[in-house]
């Protein structure tokens, strides 16, 4: 809260160390959740290599706005926290806090396909590859 209040005040350049740590904490492990509930999306929607991108950014303004009108104003009042995360979209602009949304639905296409090319079938019985090992098998003939 003192960095936020400092920054409100004009002061661009005062943070303080404890409350950055948990905010990076809070962001990744967030990020992260986010990311695997797309990673099941693409899965179970089926979703084409050609799409993953477009529907990686879709979703993270889609989490742009859950996070925005849902989750930040319910933080808010359990924390007892109140405006400082309420509030947090406009505060930061609601121009930044797209674009920032936009970028993580990005990377997370992008990530998504990368991905997807390097991921083994594990329900594939035929494939030449020691699932258990990740090496390929070694040949019985």
């Amino acid at each position: 809260m003192t960095s936020m209040e400092q920054a409100q005040g004009g002061d661009a350049v005062t943070w303080s160390l404890g409350p950055a740590i948990s905010g990076l904490a809070i962001h990744m492990v967030a990020g992260m959740m986010w990311g695997a509930l797309f990673g099941l999306l693409v899965v179970g929607l089926h979703i084409g290599r050609r799409a993953i991108v477009a529907a990686g950014v879709a979703y993270g303004v889609a989490v742009m706005l859950v996070m925005a009108f849902i989750v930040l104003p319910v933080l808010a009042s359990v924390s007892g926290s109140g405006d400082p995360i309420r509030n947090m979209p406009s505060m930061v602009g609601w121009g930044t806090f797209t674009a920032e949304h936009v970028l993580f639905g990005l990377v997370l296409g992008l990530t998504t396909v990368g991905l997807g090319r390097k991921m083994i079938d594990l329900t594939d019985t035929t494939a030449d590859v020691d699932v258990h090992h990740a090496r390929p098998r070694e040949s019985t003939a």
